[in-house]
């Protein structure tokens, strides 16, 4: 697969939930850090890392998707333009409700190597 062919899956995993193939992309010390309003809100260091917090973001969402806007591909590193729209399935601490509907706009920026994803940086 190429990169774009890789982000794509990447999403389209997330989308559906399907964490197992969201990690198949992976490499074992991929690195995740998600930022939003300028602090890092969550981050994660290697695989066993990512998938305890996929699995337990993944419970706050009844519904969830992620629209792809652009592309850049430079070298290793991928950049992509998001839409991210969700309902939610329970109360959040922030004082957000189940049910509630958010919608973000937002980039993402992945380095792909050798064919795996080493590193997620998610921005809104």
């Amino acid at each position: 697969m190429d990169q774009e062919q890789i982000v794509k899956k990447y999403i389209d995993a997330y989308n559906t939930f399907d964490i197992d193939s969201m990690l198949s992309l992976m490499s074992d010390d991929v690195k995740f850090i998600n930022i939003s309003g300028g602090e890092i809100i969550v981050q994660s260091s290697g695989k066993h890392d990512l998938d305890k917090l996929a699995r337990q973001s993944a419970e706050f969402f009844k519904a969830r998707k992620q629209s792809l806007k652009f592309m850049n591909i430079i070298g290793e590193k991928v950049i992509v333009g998001i839409d991210f729209t969700a309902v939610l399935a329970k109360d959040m601490p922030s004082g957000l409700k189940a049910g509630d509907k958010i919608s973000l706009t937002g980039t993402s920026e992945f380095i792909i190597k050798d064919g795996l994803i080493e590193s997620i940086v998610d921005v809104s």
